[in-house]
C-alpha cells in the first residue's frame, strides 16, 4: 500500500491542525486565565491547538469544535457522504468528526490533510474513536505519513481477521498488517494512542487501547525520514461495500507518549 499522495487504496484524513499565535495550555487558548503548567510540548513555540481539545498536551490538538477551516480536503464527498464536524456523536463539547461513506458504485477517496513539522525520531497520537456498526472491512483511521509514501496506521480488523470479532490493529504500508486481541466496542468511544519511534537502525511501534497495550514491535526502518504528515482515515468504498461510519474527536499530536485515561 502506497500513500495517497501516490494512489493509496485507502482515503486518509488527516488531522493536526495549527491556530497561529494561540498556545496551549492544557487544551485550552491562552486567555490570562491560571490554567496551571504548560505540558512538556506546550513549552515549545510550536505547541498549537485548533480547538483547545480536551485533555491536550501536545503539539498538535483538535476537537472539531470551530470546523475545517484550516484543513486541506482532497478527494470528492459521494452524494450521501458525510466529512464534517457535527453533533451526532461528540465525545466531548458539541461536534466531532462525522465520516460516512455510503455504499457507491466505484471508489472514492475522502481526504483532509495538514501537514505537521516535528524532527522526531518520536511521534505520538492520540483519539476518540467511535464506530457504531461493523465496517465492511479493513480500514485505516490513523497514521503517519513520511514523504516517501511510508505510513503506520492505527486500524480496525474486520471480524474474520480476528478471530470472530472486529479488533483494532497497527498498518505498515511497507510490510504488514497486524491485529491485537483487543476487541472494538462498538457503539462506545475508546481511546486509542499511536507511538512510533524511527531510531538510525529500527522503528519501534506501540499501539495502547485505553491504558491497554494491545501491540508492540519493532522493526527495521524502512524509512529513516521524519513523519510529515499526520492522518485520520478512510477506506475507498466500491460497490460492494456497505455503508460506513466512524467518529473522531479530540486528537493530540506529540513528541512524546501522551496517554491514554
Amino acid at each position: 500500500m502506497t500513500g495517497w499522495r501516490a494512489g493509496w487504496r485507502y482515503a486518509l484524513i488527516c488531522g493536526a491542525l495549527s491556530l497561529a499565535g494561540c498556545t496551549l495550555i492544557y487544551g485550552e487558548r491562552n486567555s490570562g486565565h491560571d490554567l496551571g503548567s504548560l505540558a512538556q510540548d506546550a513549552a515549545s513555540a510550536d505547541a498549537t491547538t485548533a480547538d483547545g481539545a480536551q485533555g491536550c498536551a501536545g503539539l498538535f490538538c483538535e476537537d472539531f469544535e470551530q470546523g475545517l477551516a484550516a484543513w486541506t480536503v482532497g478527494g470528492t464527498i459521494p452524494a450521501g457522504g458525510i466529512l464534517a464536524p457535527d453533533g451526532v456523536a461528540p465525545h466531548q463539547g458539541q461536534k466531532s468528526l462525522h465520516a460516512l461513506m455510503p455504499p457507491i458504485m466505484s471508489s472514492k477517496l475522502l481526504v483532509l490533510s495538514h501537514t505537521i513539522s516535528a524532527s522526531g525520531p518520536t511521534f505520538a497520537v492520540r483519539a476518540y474513536v467511535r464506530v457504531d456498526q461493523p465496517l465492511a472491512s479493513f480500514s485505516s483511521l490513523i497514521s503517519f505519513e513520511d514523504p516517501s509514501g511510508t505510513t503506520y496506521s492505527v486500524t480496525y480488523q474486520p471480524a474474520s481477521s480476528c478471530g470472530g470479532t472486529p479488533c483494532w490493529g497497527v498498518d505498515n504500508s511497507q510490510s504488514n498488517s497486524r491485529a491485537s486481541s483487543v476487541s472494538v466496542s462498538l457503539g462506545s468511544w475508546t481511546c486509542i494512542e499511536l507511538i512510533v519511534n524511527r531510531g538510525s537502525a529500527n522503528t519501534d511501534v506501540s499501539l495502547y487501547v485505553g491504558p491497554t497495550l494491545a501491540l508492540s514491535f519493532t522493526e527495521a526502518n524502512l524509512a529513516n525520514q521524519a513523519f510529515t504528515h499526520l492522518d485520520v482515515g478512510w477506506p475507498r468504498a466500491g460497490a460492494s461495500m456497505n455503508q460506513q461510519e466512524a467518529f473522531l474527536d479530540d486528537l493530540v499530536f506529540s513528541s512524546s507518549p501522551i496517554g491514554c485515561p
